[in-house]
């Protein structure tokens, strides 16, 4: 059921499972649950209309069968788990940069680090091959 929102992108209200085959049945056998009733509601983007997962709500209390208002609800409520998933994604993605970054960083930084050794490595070589040529010269 929940298989089938994600599939088709829309929410699936069923109603009267309790007298219904199917493979809720065994579940329902194997764990003494009765269930009566399902809402499947896709979590998509607004924008893009991409299923990214579901939620499924089983046997509303009371007994009742889900309403147009329960549905609404939950349609509500799958909106929002997406755009936290958004958030959730994007500061993944500017984590994942911001860790690149500071490894190109350390990598400018090593290269500098060897380039600026060199150059006072030859400074000091430059002063004491001066430095010897004025002691032999003179």
């Amino acid at each position: 059921m929940v298989g089938k929102a994600i599939a088709s992108g829309k929410t699936v209200h069923i109603t009267g499972l309790e007298t219904t085959d199917g493979a809720h049945r065994a579940v329902d056998q194997k764990t003494g649950f009765v269930t009566r009733g399902v809402l499947s509601v896709p979590i998509k983007s607004p924008s893009r209309g991409e299923v990214t997962g579901a939620f499924q709500l089983l046997n509303k209390q009371g007994g009742a069968n889900f309403t147009a208002e329960d549905i609404t609800l939950a349609e509500e409520i799958a909106e929002n788990l997406h755009a936290e998933i958004d958030r959730i994604f994007v500061a993944q993605q500017i984590f994942n940069l911001t860790e690149r970054f500071y490894g190109l960083f350390d990598k400018l930084f090593t290269a500098l680090a060897v380039v600026f050794g060199i150059t006072v490595l030859l400074l000091l070589l430059s002063i004491l091959w001066w430095g010897l040529g004025r002691l032999f010269a003179g």
